[in-house]
């Protein structure tokens, strides 16, 4: 088991292995769907009607921020999740991981919001896990 000099559980060396074996699977589909889209035969359609998006610009959001002291986060969790309800109720589910991402001030925060969210959860899963 991995633990830091006082003998504390040590998550960044524990995720380190998940970390590098997301990447590995994401390069290994990305490669996946590039030989996919290569070996598609090609189609005489017309291309697909625009969608319309709810996002006026992106990502330009002001936004609280979280310096990592454990007492402040209920506060900062609140603000955030008022903030995604009225200023960025457009946005999709990505966009408002990566707005949450860019909300944490500590390098901890940030990774463990990156590796929860590669992990598939959902935003409100993210924010009850950290």
């Amino acid at each position: 088991m991995a633990l830091d000099e006082a003998g504390n559980l040590d998550i960044e060396t524990l995720l380190k292995p998940l970390d590098e074996g997301i990447e590995k699977i994401t390069t290994e589909m990305e490669k996946a769907r590039r030989l996919e889209v290569e070996r598609a035969p090609a189609r005489e359609t017309s291309p697909p009607p625009a969608v319309p998006t709810t996002q006026a610009a992106p990502l330009n959001v002001e936004l609280p921020k979280f310096n990592g002291n454990p007492t402040e986060w209920n506060e900062f969790e609140g603000l955030f999740r008022k903030a995604m309800e009225t200023r960025a109720s457009g946005y999709s589910e990505t966009d408002r991981k990566h707005l949450l991402k860019n909300s944490l001030e500590t390098a901890e925060a940030r990774e463990a919001a990156r590796l929860f969210a590669a992990g598939g959860r959902t935003l409100d899963e993210i924010l009850k896990k950290l």
